[in-house]
């Protein structure tokens, strides 16, 4: 049987902000409610998830994730 497989990302000025790897951080952090739940799952740092959520909310008209403490 044979499989079509593809990777998707966007890109501005050359640079890659989201595909599959933001893509899933965002589902999870959805799903768990927490961005360390999400990056725990993910095997990512905390800091890795943070940097990568920030990029997103700077790339977006409005933010992708509100982040809050506690």
């Amino acid at each position: 049987m044979k499989t079509i497989r593809y990777k998707c990302w966007i890109e501005e000025e050359g640079v890659k902000f989201y595909g599959p790897g933001p893509n899933e951080l965002l589902r999870r952090i959805e799903k768990e409610g927490s961005l360390s739940k999400a990056a725990a799952q993910m095997n990512m740092s905390y800091k890795k998830a943070w940097d990568l959520v920030q990029r997103l909310n700077l790339h977006s008209k409005e933010p992708l994730v509100l982040l809050k403490k506690g």
